[in-house]
């Protein structure tokens, strides 16, 4: 019977260690758990709740400074008008063989390296300001809007083709508490061949909207340019708590759209975020 009592004081004493052992396990996960929180990295492709402005940081894009919503995703699209003040680039090539007879909207290339539909085509026999509707990269070959006039064009013969660029303008907002300095801003841009959308920031200064003119002359680009999703970049850029930054999109294609996303690493920041930001 003493013994009996002996085994069944040794099986509790096995079971409160065992459940012992479990608390501490269970406390171990949830230390590692709180450690990961700090380090987490919040993408801004979901909206935000900006409730208030005591949370630490709430950024994303919008298309005003105004908005007090955040949209997750931002497209901006409306690329339209040229941009009067700035050229996104000149490159000028040979012709192939000749270009007979006159009237020909298809021009054989020595190479199409660096084209892209949208450019302006410059040479005697060509209209003034006729683009490049079509690029043939086999043959290679473009395709210009209207023909060509008054006689052939030798072979060998330099064409000017310049990138006119088209801009839209849209805001990185920040309704938190604390400045961003080392968030991350990445695209995904709807182009065609040759063609490219940059993010600018004008330093130290403001835009004009209509002309593209930076105040302070400090334009500076915050991505690398972009024809596929390029994943993220971090900007020298910092915007203020209740603060707003306005950036420009240059696209060097009319009616394009890119897609913004914000990325904020927590831990970057300086401070532990808690769960109303999760």
């Amino acid at each position: 019977m003493f013994n009996s009592k002996r085994k069944l004081v040794k099986r509790k004493l096995i079971g409160v260690g065992l459940t012992a052992v479990l608390v501490l396990v269970g406390a171990t996960h949830a230390t590692s758990a709180l450690a990961s929180i700090t380090g987490l990295t919040y993408n801004n492709a979901a909206a935000q709740s900006v409730s208030s402005a005591a949370a630490p940081w709430v950024v994303f894009p919008t298309d005003t400074s105004t908005t007090l919503v955040a949209s997750g995703a931002f497209a901006v699209t409306g690329f339209t008008a040229p941009v009067p003040t700035v050229t996104c680039g000149v490159v000028t090539l040979n012709t192939g063989a000749a270009i007979t007879p006159n009237g020909s909207t298809t021009i054989t290339m020595a190479s199409v390296a660096g084209l892209g539909e949208g450019m302006t085509a410059a040479r005697t026999r060509i209209p003034a300001n006729d683009t490049v509707a079509s690029i043939n990269l086999a043959t290679p070959s473009i395709t210009l809007a209207a023909a060509t006039s008054g006689g052939s064009i030798a072979g060998g013969s330099a064409i000017t083709f310049t990138f006119p660029c088209f801009q839209k303008f849209f805001s990185i907002n920040n309704r938190g508490s604390l400045s961003a300095s080392s968030f991350q801003i990445g695209q995904t841009v709807t182009s065609t061949n040759g063609n490219n959308i940059i993010l600018q920031s004008c330093s130290g200064g403001t835009w004009n909207e209509t002309t593209g003119v930076c105040s302070s002359g400090a334009v500076n680009m915050l991505t690398t340019t972009g024809t596929a999703p390029n994943g993220f970049v971090t900007p020298t850029l910092t915007v203020t708590s209740l603060g707003t930054q306005r950036i420009r999109a240059l696209s060097t294609q009319s009616a394009r759209t890119t897609t913004i996303n914000i990325v904020l690493n927590s831990s970057s920041q300086g401070y532990t975020p808690t769960t109303s930001n999760l």
